[in-house]
């Protein structure tokens, strides 16, 4: 049987993010909520990344990410939607959304060695957030930056491997102008 299809999303936005939702902080493995940094103030050069919290883990960060369904006519439209039902993603079009770098098998293995599932990194630039949508009573959305959000995420088997796939922030610069 082939590895589950996995859509996940990397959603982000330059400047200040559409909701400042708190910035956690991390202590002792335990996630508090700090002030964030660039609320009241617009810094264009920023780079901020849309995390959402676990629904198994509470006190733990993942990007937004789900299985491709048969119903999904892409596996972008899948990444979008499980960017919508998870953190309320909202693009400005069909554009806002790409695919980047090749599938990534996951790390962990069945019982015949081969890949549980198969990880399809998209990037999505963010032009605002749904204040009702699927999972909002199950999940915290907040936003960070790239190091915050990669060091939040790491908890998570084989999370470097897809962070290397996404864009370096220069390129996501050059990219975000073309999408949306």
């Amino acid at each position: 049987m082939p590895a589950r299809g996995v859509a996940i999303v990397l959603p982000f936005c330059i400047g200040t993010p559409p909701d400042p939702t708190p910035v956690p902080a991390v202590t002792s493995g335990q996630v508090h909520f700090a002030p964030n940094p660039s609320q009241g103030r617009s810094n264009e050069a920023t780079i901020h990344y849309l995390i959402v919290s676990s629904r198994k883990h509470k006190d733990r960060y993942v990007l937004p990410k789900g299985g491709v369904e048969t119903a999904d006519p892409s596996i972008a439209s899948a990444a979008l939607r499980e960017g919508y039902e998870e953190a309320g993603l909202c693009v400005s079009s069909d554009r806002a959304i790409v695919s980047v770098g090749e599938p990534i098998d996951d790390a962990r293995t069945k019982s015949d060695g081969s890949p549980k599932a198969t990880y399809y990194p998209h990037i999505a630039v963010v032009s605002q957030l749904a204040m009702d949508w699927p999972e909002r009573h199950e999940r915290e959305r907040v936003w960070v930056d790239r190091t915050r959000a990669q060091s939040l995420t790491s908890w998570r088997k084989g999370m470097p491997a897809i962070w290397d796939a996404f864009p370096a922030e220069s390129e996501l610069r050059r990219l975000a102008a073309s999408l949306v």
